[in-house]
């Protein structure tokens, strides 16, 4: 994914959408104002964001490479293969991976009941709160959004839950994938 950033004088794109970059202590402040005013709300609004950003992300990037035969045998069409399946997520994490946002590894797959484990080392906004306090429950939910947008732009209705945090002093952020009823 690396590859589709674009930077222009005055202007950085990805996959054709305009892009800012934050400070993860900007980040971190944001979160926390958004919790101040929002109670427990913000939480969903940070996650429907993720989704969304990775919906259009994957969505563009597709638009970008849709004449590679490898786009086209990830996307399924026509290949129900739960080979192809699992695949197709080691290909998104490998491409985020290439972004420098952190290392996403697939560490469980189970492609029958459409369910992934992914551990996130290095989160940048676990490490924001780190800086500033201890926590006592995840708050990677702009990553559990994007988690859920990229997987359900391959398998729809996959939804990404955070079950570890760096924040907590777990070693990595750990998300489950999968379908939720």
């Amino acid at each position: 994914m690396a590859e589709t950033i674009k930077l222009e004088e005055g202007k950085v794109t990805m996959c054709g959408m305009p892009i800012v970059f934050v400070f993860t202590k900007s980040v971190y402040y944001m979160q926390k104002e958004l919790e101040r005013a929002l109670g427990e709300k913000w939480k969903r609004m940070m996650y429907e964001c993720g989704k969304n950003d990775a919906m259009i992300t994957v969505s563009g990037f597709f638009s970008l490479f849709q004449n590679e035969n490898k786009i086209k045998e990830l996307l399924l069409v026509g290949k129900p293969d739960p080979l192809n399946k699992a695949e197709s997520m080691q290909f998104f994490t490998n491409q985020f991976n290439k972004m420098g946002l952190g290392r996403v590894e697939m560490a469980e797959t189970d492609v029958n009941k459409l369910s992934f484990i992914l551990r996130f080392h290095f989160s940048p906004v676990a490490q924001a709160y780190l800086e500033h306090e201890k926590g006592t429950e995840p708050v990677c939910h702009y990553f559990s959004g994007l988690w859920s947008g990229a997987s359900s732009t391959f398998y729809p209705g996959l939804e990404a839950v955070e079950k570890k945090c760096i924040s907590r002093g777990d070693p990595y952020c750990e998300f489950e994938v999968k379908m939720r009823r």
